[in-house]
């Protein structure tokens, strides 16, 4: 913008340096263009994370259904479907308890995925007495696994011969 004033002032013959009024406004609307490059650069950057952040939060931190005892969370709602409790015990050995659960998790979508569930360990009056958390990493579409033993299984806070073991919520990432 200063070019162009220097170069309105050399033709009304009040400034002498014409050359250096032409090199101002070149170089003006050189860094004008290099600023609209960078300012679309950023913003395009900016779009691609939204819709990156997009995809990879899938369904998380949407109220998962309600579940027998009234236990709720958040999970991946959708994900839910893709893990079942075949099994459910207790064992006590030397003063402790522990449930022991047999879980399976299904990737039903159409890419590779991890799973963190939590299931529910409960007493028959439906109080709380631990949580088990089963994790499966990687996953391709279609697969199953099976988790048991030390992979799904957790100490209780009190003795009991009968539990329930209910998934409460699921993230898949």
């Amino acid at each position: 913008m200063f070019g162009l004033l220097g170069i309105a002032r050399t033709r009304k013959g009040i400034a002498t340096n014409r050359v250096m009024s032409i090199i101002s406004t070149v170089l003006g609307v050189g860094v004008a263009a290099l600023g609209i490059w960078g300012m679309s650069i950023v913003f395009s950057a900016v779009d691609q994370l939204g819709r990156d952040l997009e995809e990879l939060g899938g369904d998380f931190e949407t109220a998962a259904p309600a579940v027998p005892g009234g236990v709720t969370g958040t999970s991946d709602t959708s994900a839910l479907h893709d893990v079942t409790v075949k099994s459910c015990t207790t064992e006590t050995n030397y003063g402790t308890t522990s449930a022991n659960a047999t879980v399976t998790i299904t990737n039903s979508t159409d890419r590779p995925r991890s799973y963190w569930a939590t299931i529910a360990v409960d007493d028959p009056a439906g109080k709380r007495l631990g949580e088990i958390f089963a994790i499966a990493n990687a996953l391709q579409p279609g697969q199953t696994t099976e988790l048991s033993g030390m992979e799904a299984m957790t100490m209780i806070s009190e003795p009991a011969e009968q539990v329930t073991c209910t998934v409460v919520a699921v993230d898949r990432f």
